[in-house]
């Protein structure tokens, strides 16, 4: 379907192909018109360009992988529903599935669940990118919007309250699991950012939840003091307000939320349960990662490192999606 933005620019292009078809007529009718030669010659190469440019954009479009709300579009059912929490409040979800699609060792009836969970200021629609390839892939997926957050629908509450946030999980989880069609033999949570801390810390300690994902995690754990006598740094105290009325503590908030200060260094439980995502060129630096992946044991094959892509591996969901199933696959 042509949208406005296309008829809009369409109009322009012709009104340029007509000046510039005038233009070389006068410049016929008047050879030495210097002016009108130059400016033919200036309208033709605008012309030009601007076509360029629309066939490009179109192409795109058409192709539909560009465009993150194109992707399983017409295949992937999207509902929305809410997941009420223990104060009462009611988060917006949304649910994806491809009813037609079946991974092989699902139960009958039943897929394997992926549930996202977006960053800080983030937004349900940030992972959509993997939600959508995912459900054309087999999955049900599920992401939801935090407190205080949320692009379709904003969720009640404050988006600082991360204490609450993380009391939400389990009745975000219950939502999930309940889900008929969810396989609750199989079910992987993935994390962005403050969303990354959340999947490393509750959901990991969730025994119904097969395997987390973290991508570009929070480095918490440098915020608080270390054992060997390391200052807790100035800036760190901006970090109070995310835990008030929790009853905690500035370093007992920060610990909440910090994967190495709720599980033990090698954890067992660690085994084929934690992957691992992160750019080179996110401005959290790849030395916090590289003590995640020590502290969990997690091995090279079970890490995707990327040159490029920031803080939201922006451009990279291709690849990461297929280290996804891959990943998720092996663990069926």
């Amino acid at each position: 379907m042509t949208s406005a933005r296309d008829v809009v620019s369409m109009a322009i292009l012709g009104g340029v192909f007509s000046v510039a078809a005038i233009s070389l007529a006068l410049d016929f009718l008047a050879p030495n018109m210097m002016a009108t030669t130059i400016v033919a010659f200036s309208f033709v190469v605008g012309a030009g360009g601007i076509s360029i440019l629309l066939g490009i954009r179109h192409s795109y479009k058409n192709l539909g992988c560009f465009e993150p709300g194109n992707i399983g579009k017409g295949k992937v059912v999207v509902t929305e529903t809410g997941i009420p929490c223990t104060d009462g409040i009611v988060l917006p979800a949304y649910v994806y599935r491809t009813p037609d699609v079946v991974i092989d060792g699902d139960a009958a009836g039943k897929k394997s669940g992926f549930l996202f969970i977006h960053g800080f200021s983030g937004t349900p629609e940030d992972g959509e990118c993997y939600t959508k390839a995912l459900a054309v892939a087999g999955f049900v997926c599920m992401t939801y919007a935090q407190r205080g957050q949320g692009r379709r629908k904003k969720a009640p509450g404050r988006r600082t309250e991360w204490w609450r946030i993380w009391q939400d999980f389990a009745a975000v989880l219950d939502a999930f699991l309940s889900l008929p069609d969810v396989d609750a033999n199989h079910v992987f949570v993935m994390g962005h950012s403050l969303g990354a801390n959340l999947a490393m810390t509750k959901a990991y300690d969730d025994p119904r939840v097969k395997a987390v994902i973290a991508l570009s995690g929070m480095p918490i754990q440098e915020m608080l003091p270390s054992s060997a006598g390391r200052p807790r740094p100035r800036f760190a105290s901006m970090f109070k307000r995310f835990f008030e009325g929790s009853g905690l503590t500035l370093d007992q908030g920060l610990a909440s939320i910090a994967p190495m200060a709720n599980v033990p260094e090698h954890d067992s439980r660690a085994k084929d349960r934690v992957f691992l995502i992160h750019c080179r060129d996110d401005f959290f630096p790849m030395v916090m990662f590289m003590k995640v992946k020590e502290w969990f044991d997690v091995p090279d094959e079970h890490c995707l490192m990327l040159d490029h892509g920031g803080h939201k591996a922006e451009g990279q969901s291709a690849i990461i999606v297929a280290q996804l199933i891959s990943w998720l696959a092996a663990l069926k």
